[in-house]
């Protein structure tokens, strides 16, 4: 991971980025659920949970593009998860859906192992629930952004270094109520990307943001140039070459209040170095408009793993790997 450095002038042709694509990667037809993709060991990793709840698929591979199952997690009504890496370890976050209980999104849920075959469960402390649960390793850290069962402002932040014991950071995060779609850790930062509108405030306008802590702890928005991504959700961000990309995801056409209405997916690719500026990718772009796709930088290319283009987990998109 590498500092951003400001940007002072862009000059590339249109046609600066080539793709490669490969075949999609759902393990079993009709019963891919959701993704998630991190190199770990040299090779890269991949946790996939099926539409019937009934396990976690964990596979690896070393192309980025043939994958060998390693080990299955049976954990009914587990999804959303995501994969981490800390202490030489594979961690495994996700929720815990208890269905009837009254409780949106359900539970914190999740596994790690030495060696991605054998996992042992990781201990949450009680009272933190809710959807969505989303993580990121920071100073030999473990953090999840969560729920309190006991706090009017729903969100809280745990860290925790073993997996056994866990300590809030702080119960009161207003700055990202309610929607954090990603964190993403350049070296001595995290940067939060809040992206989407709030469910349940009639009138919020859908916004992009990016905000930056330099200690998890106090964070500040950064301001927000009128050309950068437009508003949408369940896109896909990462860190290659210098550059932060944000490509895909879909926009609610005729949502109101935040509720979802029709699902419009799309290809667009953005990207910035120091997000001060943002500038759309022009060139060509075979990639279709898909939502939910994973990245993971192997082999000195970006993977886009996984995604759905339809927004109902039925057509998974292919792999894409892309280079500049």
């Amino acid at each position: 991971m590498t500092n951003l450095k400001p940007e002072k002038s862009v000059k590339l042709r249109a046609d600066f980025l080539s793709f490669a694509k490969y075949p999609a990667v759902d393990p079993e037809p009709g019963r891919y659920h959701s993704l998630t993709t991190i190199v770990f060991n040299g090779d890269v990793w991949r946790a996939t949970s099926f539409s019937d709840y009934s396990g976690i698929q964990i596979s690896k591979s070393g192309d980025g593009n043939h994958w060998s199952e390693v080990s299955i997690i049976p954990s009914a009504k587990f999804s959303g998860a995501e994969l981490q890496v800390l202490n030489g370890e594979l961690w495994l976050i996700g929720r815990l859906d208890v269905p009837d209980s009254g409780i949106y999104g359900g539970f914190p849920c999740g596994f790690k192992s030495p060696n991605g075959i054998d996992w042992e469960p990781i201990m949450f402390p009680t009272g933190i629930r809710g959807y969505p649960h989303r993580t990121f390793v920071f100073r030999d850290r473990m953090y999840l952004l969560a729920h309190n069962d006991h706090e009017i402002n729903p969100n809280i932040l745990l860290y925790t270094a073993d997996g056994e014991k866990w300590i809030v950071e702080t119960y009161f995060f207003p700055v990202f109520t309610p929607k954090v779609d990603h964190f993403l850790v350049l070296k001595n930062s995290v940067y939060a990307f809040v992206h989407g509108n709030l469910p349940g405030v009639p009138g919020r306008p859908d916004y992009f943001e990016v905000w930056r802590s330099d200690d998890a702890v106090n964070w500040r928005r950064l301001s927000t140039p009128a050309h950068s991504p437009p508003p949408r959700r369940s896109y896909t961000v990462g860190h290659f070459n210098g550059k932060v990309w944000v490509i895909g995801g879909s926009r609610d056409i005729n949502g109101v209040g935040g509720s979802i209405g029709t699902i419009e997916p799309s290809n667009e690719i953005w990207f910035t170095k120091d997000f001060t500026r943002w500038f759309r990718y022009e060139g060509r772009n075979p990639m279709p408009a898909a939502v939910d796709r994973r990245a993971v930088v192997f082999w000195d290319k970006l993977w886009l793993h996984g995604g759905r283009m339809d927004g109902h987990y039925i057509d998974i998109s292919p792999t894409y790997s892309i280079t500049e």
